[in-house]
């Protein structure tokens, strides 16, 4: 009984931290279509964004960067921008107002309650999420 206690709160915990990854990393693909220029940019944009919406989750942790450097430049949730495009050329892009798509990857460790066999790797689980976002930049 315990053991179905303890699933059922850890499956509430890593479901809403899988929501607040989800909707972070979805606002930070829309950031990094919209605002950036570079791959650079879109991974400073996009690790700034999610780090902020992420803050609350379990496994979150801040870098070494004095404040609020440490919440926008954590090191946990893990970022990445698998593709940056900004294209002039697309249908429906033009030099002035180029079409920008990005597709951002967040992952963070979730520690679970109990060592579920089978289910965990070391009482851990990896919550993976993915987004894209694709916009027409500078368009009022």
């Amino acid at each position: 009984m315990l053991a179905f206690l303890g699933l059922s709160i850890d499956f509430a915990r890593v479901f809403n931290v899988w929501m607040t990854l989800e909707s972070a990393t979805r606002d930070a693909a829309e950031a990094a279509a919209s605002q950036a220029t570079t791959s650079a940019s879109a991974l400073t944009l996009a690790r700034r964004t999610v780090c902020l919406q992420a803050r609350t989750v379990p496994g979150f942790t801040p870098s070494a960067s004095p404040s609020p450097g440490d919440v926008e430049q954590c090191s946990a949730p893990n970022v990445t921008v698998p593709s940056f495009t900004l294209s002039t050329t697309a249908p429906g892009a033009t030099s002035t107002y180029p079409i920008g798509s990005a597709t951002v990857q967040t992952s963070v460790p979730f520690r679970t309650l109990f060592a579920y066999p089978f289910l965990t790797q070391n009482g851990t689980w990896t919550v993976v999420v993915r987004g894209s976002f694709s916009i027409v930049q500078g368009r009022q």
